[in-house]
């Protein structure tokens, strides 16, 4: 009965977080989408607890520490007044014109090298075998190998499809490419591997970019979006059973003996495995190995036990730092994310960055790979090249940013 309590407790922490902010926002914003999918995950935590109450040694203090370190990182972003966009973000329209035909251009070769490839899969009706070979066909092909450099801009793409959606002016067939290159390769690579996970993340980077966006968005677009939403949620359903059914209920993989105890586990043990599996046993760190995938640091760590399951972001950098080490990275990062949304004006750069970040707290309600710290890399990259565009386009226009408005961007251009 005292792990049951700590569980639920743990639950409603969640719980009380969510309706603080929901009080603070006054409405369904960015920070409740984001933090609806804690409370779920805490949720079916308690009910894989239940599954096997005697598997686990649970310490409230842990996942007290994982909640006050999840705070730290969520209430820089908590207001949803900060992370709206009220009027149209492309202040230096001719260059962000340009970047959205590279990125068509690159997603359209994508798809052309991933179509025929998920064509074939869906003529396999075995999704479990497809699971298995996805990643072989994924690592061995040079042809996919140059289509994946797409999803280091995916989220640049998806902000850039909501910006140009905001302007009235746009060529509609130029926003419609946009929001399929956006999109449409997640979807192909999603489907030739078989996951749900994609999807998922999918999902919920369209529904923080159109929260982040809809102040700006024309409301007759806002409509159009909600029906669209209506038919393809269905379709995703489906996608979703016809893929839990045929790997689990046929292939029986690993833990799961259905597709309901798949659903259980993945979105129910991450908290539990940091408390029980990580913050309980873990007494020697990688000192960054599991961030920069240093094999070499990683072997170093002592005492985990949470196997290949998921631990949340906070159990990554945990195997990392420690508890204190941890604690100061976290502090650190909400010192620079609290300036950071200060900013009163945040164009391009500004919004990749932000969302970026928001993905990374929602997929860290699972886990993060070996070696994520290169996707950081990479944003500050991207961050950085973008804002030395526009410092380039001041320069050569001989314009300060204030004086910089979407429409005297467009004829400067």
């Amino acid at each position: 009965m005292g792990d049951l309590f700590v569980v639920v407790i743990n639950a409603m922490l969640y719980v009380v977080l969510f309706v603080l902010t929901l009080q603070l926002n006054r409405k369904i914003g960015v920070s409740e989408i984001l933090l609806s999918i804690y409370v779920v995950v805490a949720f079916f935590c308690v009910i894989h607890f239940l599954e096997s109450p005697s598997a686990w040694n649970l310490s409230l203090f842990n996942l007290v520490y994982l909640f006050l370190v999840f705070c730290i990182f969520f209430v820089p972003v908590m207001s949803d007044e900060k992370n709206e966009v009220k009027e149209c973000p492309l202040i230096y329209y001719s260059i962000y014109k340009k970047v959205g035909w590279l990125y068509i251009i690159m997603s359209l070769y994508s798809c052309v090298v991933y179509i025929p490839q998920v064509y074939l899969a869906l003529t396999n009706p075995n999704w479990a075998e497809i699971y298995e070979e996805a990643h072989d066909v994924i690592e061995g092909n040079i042809y996919t190998k140059l289509a994946n450099l797409f999803f280091h801009l995916r989220y640049l793409g998806m902000i850039l499809f909501f910006s140009f959606l905001t302007r009235k002016e746009e060529k509609k067939l130029f926003v419609v490419l946009m929001g399929v290159s956006a999109f449409l390769p997640v979807v192909l690579v999603a489907m030739l591997q078989a996951s749900r996970g994609g999807m998922v993340a999918l999902a919920i980077s369209i529904a923080l970019s159109f929260r982040m966006f809809s102040p700006a968005v024309p409301r007759n677009v806002v409509r159009s979006m909600y029906k669209l939403a209506l038919v393809i949620i269905p379709l995703m359903v489906v996608y979703f059973i016809a893929v839990s059914v045929s790997r689990f209920e046929e292939a029986k993989q690993g833990d799961f003996d259905s597709a309901e105890s798949s659903y259980v586990m993945y979105l129910g043990e991450s908290m539990l495995y940091f408390d029980d599996g990580v913050m309980n046993g873990v007494t020697e760190y990688a000192e960054g190995g599991y961030l920069f995938d240093i094999p070499e640091k990683i072997s170093q760590i002592k005492g985990d036990h949470f196997g290949v399951h998921f631990m949340t972001f906070i159990g990554c950098l945990y195997l990392d730092f420690g508890p204190y080490g941890t604690l100061i990275y976290a502090l650190l990062v909400a010192a620079y994310w609290r300036l950071f949304m200060q900013k009163k004006r945040k164009g391009i750069p500004e919004l990749f960055f932000l969302l970026t970040y928001l993905m990374y707290l929602f997929n860290g309600v699972f886990v993060m790979g070996y070696g994520y710290g290169m996707q950081w890399i990479e944003a500050i990259f991207i961050y950085i090249a973008l804002r030395v565009a526009e410092l380039i386009y001041r320069k050569i226009y001989k314009v300060e940013e204030d004086e910089l408005g979407v429409e005297s961007a467009k004829l400067l251009s």
